[in-house]
């Protein structure tokens, strides 16, 4: 587990404010290092106030780096930025991933759909690659894939009260 980790972990779990002598003593490096990857973490996205007592971690219930989901972070590989999650979920697979490893990326800058047409990825949305590996006929897995878009988007309605909607075929 590197440094960032360790402090978005300490930061997530406090209720309060954590001084950076704290952070230094429990991490065993200077509090200006500490400085440098909270800095890193903000820059990625993570909501950190920093004061003179130290630093607090706003709650973001839209995270999407890994550490965010403890259990499974070994399996998301999170992007800013990305020309594709295809194409990164694509060369991970090929190198051996696991199974339900999630490639999800802020803004794709080469998405695309059918045929190759331009797909527009700007912030605000959720782009994202799911390598699964299931022993099923080709023919049948775009209706796997538009059979897990249904249910997301069922979910997303009626527990979280997004609108949700599908465009099909590329969702």
């Amino acid at each position: 587990m590197d440094s960032k980790q360790k402090i978005f972990n300490i930061l997530n779990r406090a209720d309060g404010v954590i001084s950076g002598e704290t952070l230094s003593a429990e991490l065993g490096v200077s509090r200006v290092s500490i400085w440098k990857h909270i800095k890193g973490l903000v820059q990625a996205g993570i909501s950190i106030v920093s004061s003179p007592k130290g630093y607090c971690m706003t709650r973001d219930p839209d995270s999407l780096v890994p550490w965010a989901f403890e259990a499974w972070q070994d399996r998301i590989h999170y992007f800013q930025e990305t020309g594709s999650t295809m194409d990164e979920a694509m060369v991970m697979a090929r190198k051996g991933c696991v199974d339900f490893t999630v490639v999800v990326a802020q803004r794709q800058t080469c998405g695309r759909g059918r045929m190759q047409r331009t797909w527009l990825s700007a912030d605000g949305g959720l782009y994202f690659t799911v390598v699964i590996r299931q022993d099923l006929p080709m023919m049948l897995a775009g209706l796997v894939t538009l059979a897990a878009a249904v249910d997301m988007a069922n979910l997303l309605r009626s527990s979280y009260q997004v609108d949700a909607c599908l465009k099909w075929p590329n969702d």
